[in-house]
């Protein structure tokens, strides 16, 4: 499977990237498992993904023309239908991405942008780990396994939960001027601390300043700023569930 996005902008590019695009024009060749394939595309609203554009492959062919509001920026692509589906995060910040499906897996392997590299090697260096987990969850999920041992897969859950938190960060700094590295942050940002996030963003480029994710990390390092150690706070009042007025 290749699929390929090139987006047509008339604006101009710094660094070879985007600041606002028309339209995107999607093509892709899908294997043998997904030859007539329902394709997707979806952009993040909250916490939700929204689907604003599908195709369906003909003979394992497939384009779509795609509207997109700000570039760079962050789609879904999904190929199949219910259990089928696969979804694969992609960074619209170059002018040519190409994501490839492995033939065994159906997974996808994005190149074409920094960002998209960098996530691609940061999937493959956490997978180990994501395995692990989810193989010690299903044991935590098992009410016959005895209950010292459900505390055992638990802990061991959480050192890898912070093993990938820490590959994570690292990834973040590393890539801090780059649409995947905003995206980390934006993730990641309450690990990190007030301090370390600020220094970060600092660092973001201003073409990402409209982005949610930067906006979503602006909005953490204010709200920070608030609230330090010994301030007074405003008087309020609440009630108990059993109607008593607390202050």
């Amino acid at each position: 499977f290749v699929l390929n996005v090139n987006a047509q902008t008339s604006t101009k590019r710094a660094r070879g990237v985007h600041e606002t695009a028309v339209k995107c024009e999607i093509d892709g060749v899908l294997n043998k498992n997904f030859v007539s394939s329902k394709v997707c595309i979806y952009k993040v609203v909250g916490r939700s993904r929204v689907k604003t554009d599908s195709t369906r492959a003909v003979n394992g062919k497939f384009s779509l023309r795609t509207d997109f509001d700000v570039v760079p920026n962050i789609r879904y692509v999904s190929v199949g239908e219910g259990d089928d589906e696969n979804f694969q995060l992609v960074f619209l910040d170059g002018d040519k991405i190409t994501l490839t499906q492995d033939n065994k897996s159906n997974k996808f392997k994005v190149s074409g942008s920094t960002s998209n590299e960098e996530y691609y090697k940061m999937q493959e260096e956490t997978s180990k780990y994501d395995a692990e987990e989810e193989t010690l969850y299903k044991q935590y999920k098992d009410k016959v396994l005895a209950e010292d041992l459900r505390k055992i897969a638990a802990e061991k859950m959480d050192s890898l939960d912070e093993i990938v938190t820490k590959i994570q960060m690292q990834y973040a700094e590393n890539n801090s001027t780059e649409l995947f590295g905003l995206y980390l942050l934006a993730q990641n940002c309450y690990g990190l601390g007030e301090t370390r996030a600020e220094t970060l963003l600092n660092k973001v480029p201003a073409m990402f300043k409209e982005s949610p994710y930067y906006k979503s990390v602006q909005r953490y390092i204010e709200n920070e700023h608030k609230c330090i150690v010994g301030d007074s706070y405003h008087d309020f009042e609440m009630a108990t569930p059993e109607g008593k007025v607390v202050k």
